[in-house]
């Protein structure tokens, strides 16, 4: 078996246009509808299981459709929208009693676009699968301008026993692609690498962080030495790299700018890089950042990789 990890090289230009972030606070605790209930009843009733009747009342309750709108009708209001002709919803955490059977029809038919798909696979880090098929995309020439959603809520209705991991918060958050800077801001920020790195992959060789970043870089053309790692405090990427860094100083640590968001979720992603789109100073001499995050359900690993110009 090849313990080597396998790399994607994309050679375009993919500049972050706009960031939004909206966290979803609920005026009142709704009472879910029959249908919605039923139906988790009877998906734990499959696996001789009983759910908790309280834990349809724990959390934000948010539906998808109401999250996503939130962000997309302020992006509407600023005429960023426009010619947005794909929008990519990364998701992990469930909706609650939805209004529709897919808010993908409902997001294209409300925001006039053409192509709308979900990424659900990754779990806690789809927002770097969903970053990786943008790039995919926009590189085709299939799109020009994508918008990215990330949607999340915490009321999940479940049995307590399982303490399952669950999002710290509710919110959507949007970022947009395409191919032209944005010329709003003394820096702009150009996506060049997202991926996975999947189990498999990590269980397959022994896991080295820096040296990941360094393989990564080289195979893309970019100067390692001139990029930052943005990493969770609170994550075993960081602990690794804090016990390999004693020897290998190559790859800084991203301190002087804020930190990456400890919260568990899809949006803590977005909101890193609202920090970094909306209050970038140049505190930082790298020319690349490069964010890591691991799947709290798994081993994977995502990665994404901004140049600052």
């Amino acid at each position: 078996m090849n313990n080597e990890l396998k790399y994607q090289e994309v050679d375009c230009k993919v500049y972050l246009n706009y960031v939004a972030v909206n966290r979803f606070v609920p005026f009142l605790t709704k009472v879910p509808r029959r249908r919605f209930v039923e139906y988790y009843q009877d998906l734990y009733r499959l696996e001789q299981k009983q759910i908790d009747d309280c834990t349809f009342t724990q959390g934000d309750q948010g539906s998808y459709a109401e999250l996503g709108s939130t962000v997309l009708d302020n992006c509407t209001v600023n005429g960023e929208m426009e010619s947005i002709d794909t929008l990519i919803c990364a998701i992990w955490s469930h909706e609650f009693d939805p209004n529709y059977s897919s808010s993908g029809p409902y997001f294209s038919n409300r925001y006039k676009i053409a192509d709308v798909f979900d990424i659900s696979d990754q779990g806690s880090i789809s927002t770097f699968l969903s970053l990786k098929i943008l790039l995919q995309y926009l590189c085709s020439g299939h799109s020009q301008k994508i918008a990215l959603l990330g949607l999340e809520q915490n009321c999940i209705p479940r049995n307590m026993n399982d303490n399952p991991v669950m999002p710290d918060m509710s919110g959507a958050g949007v970022l947009l692609f395409s191919h032209k800077p944005q010329m709003k801001h003394k820096s702009e920020f150009r996506l060049v690498y997202a991926d996975v790195i999947s189990e498999t992959e990590i269980l397959n060789k022994q896991f080295d962080v820096i040296k990941i970043v360094v393989d990564i870089s080289k195979f893309i053309g970019v100067d390692y030495t001139q990029a930052t790692l943005v990493l969770k405090k609170s994550g075993t990427l960081w602990k690794y790299y804090k016990r390999l860094s004693a020897n290998n100083q190559v790859i800084k640590l991203h301190e002087s700018m804020g930190s990456f968001t400890n919260f568990v979720g899809v949006l803590p992603f977005f909101i890193y890089i609202n920090h970094l789109f909306n209050d970038f100073n140049k505190k930082t001499s790298s020319q690349y950042i490069v964010i890591m995050d691991e799947d709290v359900e798994s081993l994977a690993v995502g990665i994404a990789i901004l140049e600052i110009v």
